[in-house]
């Protein structure tokens, strides 16, 4: 199976808590890697922040002596984005006991679908997106790499390790947030199996029963990774209005440089790329609940069906099913401040223009 393959590479990845084994004749999900994973990113934030330090001076002579708008909002991010590392790992170790419940819940639902109708034939997911993200996530870290090695021969070795350091931050912090994802389309998936499957009039409770799994399913998942989600949207909204605000600058003052041609459309080309991963998983997310509602919605037709000839304890309990699908179900939320879906990446855009605009207001004063 494709999901259990990702998820143990995820756990391979230093980006989740969780591996799928097999015990017993049966899968299960259990805790693996929780305080390899904390102590080694512990080890790269703390090593990237001290050589960070060791430039704070160079820092500082610049933006004192040098005022520039794109320099110091680019001080700015790099110190937003290193402050949101720490509160993240903590988040994943607190919660790798509920993240590893989820998973095994998930396998337990696969099994129950399996033996309450054996001739069920479940669509085979592929989860490309997952992997078409993973490889793009791969080619832009590398070519960072690249950058920040370069960068430590022109300048100094503990700048470009502090680079190093963020762009393997960055890239894990990404891999966390699709782990979170691939989580979203497995349940997604499952909800278009049930969707898919003619409701038999016995096995309504069973249906339902599976409804309420999923919904809970989608509860754990908003609590396990509300951190990541809030940290990762909003440092994605940070680093593209300083990377747009910084390329428009570029352009303003004359183009790019031949010299480093390369090197400005990767960055226009790293900048889309951070809004490709960000809208597809706002998208993701609202996927699953379309993919929810349309399975209500099989479950609520079968009242359309209902006829006289059948029990009248059969249909009052159609009316309680009703009753109980009328209430709307939890959305994913990022700490319960807001609900990821698509109206998320609109916001964004449209802070990202606004940011872009209050830093054009304060490179008026340089003049």
């Amino acid at each position: 199976m494709d999901a259990i393959k990702l998820i143990n590479l995820f756990n391979r990845l230093l980006s989740s808590n969780v591996l799928i084994t097999r015990k017993h004749n049966r899968l299960v999900a259990v805790t693996a890697g929780a305080f390899r994973n904390f102590f080694v990113l512990l080890l790269i934030i703390s090593s990237t922040e001290y050589f960070l330090v060791a430039q704070f001076d160079v820092f500082k002579t610049v933006i004192l002596y040098k005022p520039d708008v794109s320099i110091a909002s680019s001080v700015v991010m790099y110190m937003a984005f290193m402050a949101v590392q720490l509160p993240m790992i903590i988040s994943d170790l607190k919660n790798r006991t509920m993240v590893t419940e989820l998973c095994q819940r998930v396998l337990q639902i696969d099994q129950d679908l399996v033996t309450c109708f054996p001739g069920l034939a479940q669509r085979r997911c592929q989860y490309w997106w997952i992997k078409l993200e993973l490889v793009q996530l791969t080619c832009v870290s590398i070519i960072l790499t690249r950058r920040a090695v370069e960068m430590s021969i022109l300048l100094s070795g503990t700048f470009g390790i502090a680079i190093v350091g963020r762009v393997l931050l960055e890239c894990l912090l990404q891999l966390r947030l699709l782990f979170g994802q691939l989580l979203v389309e497995i349940l997604s998936s499952q909800f278009d199996t049930l969707r898919r499957l003619a409701i038999p009039r016995e096995n309504l409770h069973k249906m339902v029963y599976f409804l309420d799994e999923l919904i809970e399913l989608k509860m754990l998942v908003s609590r396990a990774f509300g951190v990541q989600l809030l940290c990762g949207i909003g440092t994605t909204c940070l680093t593209c209005s300083v990377l747009t605000y910084v390329l428009l600058i570029d352009i303003q003052l004359g183009g790019f440089d031949d010299d480093d041609i390369f090197w400005d459309c990767f960055n226009v080309t790293y900048n889309a790329s951070n809004l490709l991963l960000l809208f597809l998983l706002c998208y993701r997310h609202d996927v699953i609940d379309d993919r929810e509602q349309e399975f209500k919605n099989a479950i609520k037709s079968l009242q359309y069906e209902a006829t006289e000839e059948h029990s009248e304890d059969y249909l009052n309990f159609l009316d309680l099913i009703n009753l109980k699908l009328m209430t709307e179900s939890p959305k994913i939320t990022a700490c319960g401040l807001f609900t990821v879906n698509l109206q998320v990446f609109y916001n964004v855009f449209a802070a990202i223009v606004t940011y872009i605009m209050i830093l054009f207001q304060f490179r008026d004063f340089e003049k």
